[in-house]
């Protein structure tokens, strides 16, 4: 019996070392180290900003100049060769103030690409050749060359915006950063009432692979379509991933480290301005003890604010402005957590924890911060879905209908004569950029992968500039967030089928008898970014006023990516701008 006692207790040695050896080999092979330096990460480091100084000047031309390079980061502990602009990932941050000129001269250091930065949610009035969209309005910047990127901000604009790299894949390895433009002293809530303290949170999902290899994936005939599901995510470019989640079969190496920390006081109204700057998941974020009260949406888009326990869902592009109610001023700590929507993980991947908390560090004053009595507020909500945001102000000419319409169905498609790999089509086109861009070729020499329908003048017969509705229809399984450059639209109405297709041609069936019914037509929401849900539709209305070829596109980097992209022609004539 005492044998038998020794040899049960000899193989259970046996086996703890075999796991602690097994565990040791994990992490030698994935490079799994503890990070030496335990000091906290802070995620507002680069991302205070300052609204009253910037507000309260007379408007100027800020001018930066960026050195754009690649290099080695462990944004989130783990190693990834990354974007930089001058050494910085995320880019510097840009604040500015309506009214403002911005030069932007962008060197090219890169070894063997080309780049081009696209200033997202600007009107751009003025200055579409400066809207960085490559294929469409200029050329990439090649390797060793230079560009300068410089226009007018709009003395009526101002709100949360972003820069982003608009060549190739480079926006989901790193080439973006902030792009904030006060209102000077206008009349906006957030002005008249200014808040005592404003941060920047650029929210984003994260691949630890190269974005080429994460396409090259995604487009193989056997991925059928599924899209990519991201490994982690990053908050102003940090984040924190735990070690032991890493999937053997993609060796990484990896720095245990600890969660930032985002810093707040419970004593000052602050506002919050947050970007999904990610490559496809959408979020939602709380803020334990805290209700969370939406003012503006996409740029400066007042809307009617409701205050809620959670946000959401803010997909690829989109911008909200929020701020923190604090409803327990006795806490010394609290809780940022954010969600990722995963509607498009049509898989399960092991190593991406989808809800993540970062812990806030709050300084105490004598008194605690609650919204004043004249803040137009709804009955507090669990959870304010931001599709249903209702704006402030009216349509300006609430119209039953335009005299321009434009139909258009989104959809990824595996065709056998293309070598069944996911495609992104816009009706039967699915977009390749043109070694020159759009703007300076006549028409005539447009090749049929590119879908811009002319709006015609950008007058109609009374003179006055011109509507237009676009009705974008999703016969995809999944949500598709759609960017329109240089122009903020009014979204009508967004409608999800539970049964069929959903989708509505307003040339076949009247807007009465529509799967949606009835638009939208007294407050509906300004935006430059929509999510279009699955098997369903959107409304769009624009203000064609802003002559240009203007880029319209599925916001998730792998369906822009492989063509589910097209622009706008508005002005010139019938063969193009020139």
């Amino acid at each position: 019996m005492t044998q038998v006692v020794k040899l049960g207790r000899l193989v259970l040695q046996i086996g703890i070392a075999l796991v602690v050896f097994i565990s040791l080999l994990f992490h030698t092979l994935n490079g799994i180290h503890t990070r030496e330096d335990s000091s906290v990460f802070d995620i507002q480091s680069s991302a205070v900003l300052s609204p009253h100084t910037v507000s309260s000047r007379p408007a100027k031309t800020v001018e930066q100049t960026w050195i754009i390079s690649k290099g080695t980061k462990s944004p989130d502990g783990v190693e990834k060769i990354v974007y930089l602009i001058n050494g910085q990932f995320p880019g510097p941050l840009i604040e500015a103030r309506s009214g403002d000129r911005l030069r932007i001269h962008v060197v090219n250091e890169l070894e063997d690409e080309g780049t081009a930065i696209h200033w997202h949610g600007l009107r751009m009035e003025g200055a579409n050749a400066m809207d960085g969209v490559v294929g469409l309005t200029q050329s990439a910047i090649p390797s060793a060359a230079s560009m300068t990127y410089d226009f007018g901000l709009d003395d009526n604009q101002c709100g949360t915006f972003w820069y982003h790299a608009h060549s190739e894949l480079q926006r989901a390895d790193g080439l973006y950063g902030g792009l904030i433009i006060h209102c000077g002293y206008q009349d906006r809530e957030l002005v008249s009432s200014p808040p005592a303290g404003e941060q920047l949170l650029m929210i984003g999902d994260w691949y630890h692979q190269a974005a080429w290899q994460t396409l090259e994936w995604y487009t193989r005939p056997a991925a059928a379509p599924n899209e990519p599901v991201p490994d982690s995510l990053l908050v102003n470019g940090i984040g924190v991933f735990d070690c032991l989640r890493a999937a053997p079969a993609r060796p990484i190496v990896c720095s245990q480290t600890e969660p930032p920390h985002l810093f707040l006081s419970t004593g000052q109204k602050t506002l919050l301005r947050v970007v999904n700057v990610g490559s496809m998941a959408g979020v939602s974020l709380s803020i334990k003890g805290a209700k969370l009260r939406v003012t503006h949406i996409d740029g400066g888009n007042e809307i009617q604010a409701v205050s809620a326990d959670s946000v959401g869902v803010l997909y690829p592009g989109e911008r909200a402005d929020i701020i923190v109610d604090w409803q327990d001023c006795e806490a010394y700590q609290s809780l940022l957590e954010i969600a990722m929507d995963d509607e498009n993980f049509r898989y399960r991947n092991p190593t991406l924890k989808a809800t993540q908390a970062f812990p806030i560090d709050l300084s105490k004053t004598d008194q605690c911060y609650y919204p004043s009595e004249s803040a137009t507020l709804t009955e507090s909500q669990d959870f304010f879905d931001l599709q249903t945001a209702i704006s402030v102000s009216q349509l300006p000419e609430p119209l039953e209908s335009t005299d321009t319409i434009f139909v258009l169905y989104a959809k990824t498609m595996q065709l056998t004569h293309l070598e069944n790999r996911p495609l992104g089509f816009m009706n039967h086109s699915s977009w390749k950029p043109q070694s020159v861009p759009l703007s300076q070729l006549p028409r005539s020499d447009w090749n049929t992968d590119q879908l811009v329908p002319w709006v015609g003048s950008f007058l109609d017969t009374t003179g006055k500039p011109r509507w237009v509705d676009i009705v974008l229809n999703n016969i995809d399984d999944g949500g598709h967030p759609f960017h329109l450059h240089g122009n903020d639209f009014y979204v009508l109405k967004t409608f999800q089928s539970g049964r069929n297709w959903g989708s509505w041609n307003p040339f076949e069936t009247g807007v009465k008898e529509s799967p949606g019914g009835f638009l939208e037509l007294d407050s509906p929401r300004k935006k430059d970014t929509v999510f279009v849900p699955r098997h369903g539709y959107a409304v769009l209305r624009f203000l064609a006023d802003n002559p240009g070829i203007w880029a319209f596109h599925c916001h998730i980097i792998w369906h822009q990516a492989t063509g589910m992209a097209m622009g706008f022609q508005v002005g010139g004539h019938e063969n193009g701008l020139g």
